[in-house]
């Protein structure tokens, strides 16, 4: 096997990524993909939030950012790039932070917070 048949680290954080942020989803909302969850986790570490008030989620959202630095980018479930895709799309730190600046956050569903 050829070196160039193995991923490498980036790829390997990508896939981890992926896993990371399913797995949050999973485990904590029984849901493949929790509505706005790029969103919950990117925000989750960072000031004024602190790890005392949910340290799983800060934990979470922390080593999902680490990851995201390896992999140059971040999961998203809808992109303006790909909308016709219903599975979550990796999309570069770029373009990210772009549509953390546009605002382009998705409404709260009120029936979620039930």
């Amino acid at each position: 096997m050829s070196a160039s048949e193995h991923p490498n680290r980036q790829e390997l954080a990508r896939e981890l990524l992926l896993y990371k942020m399913q797995e949050y989803s999973q485990d904590g909302f029984c849901a493949s993909w929790l509505h706005g969850l790029e969103w919950e986790l990117w925000e989750a570490a960072e000031p004024p939030n602190a790890p005392a008030e949910n340290p799983f989620i800060f934990n979470t959202s922390r080593e999902c950012r680490q990851l995201a630095e390896i992999a140059q980018g971040w999961w998203v479930f809808e992109d303006q790039t790909q909308p016709d895709t219903e599975s979550p799309v990796f999309v570069s730190l770029e373009r990210w932070q772009q549509t953390r600046s546009a605002g382009n956050r998705p409404p709260i569903d009120p029936l979620e917070q039930l």
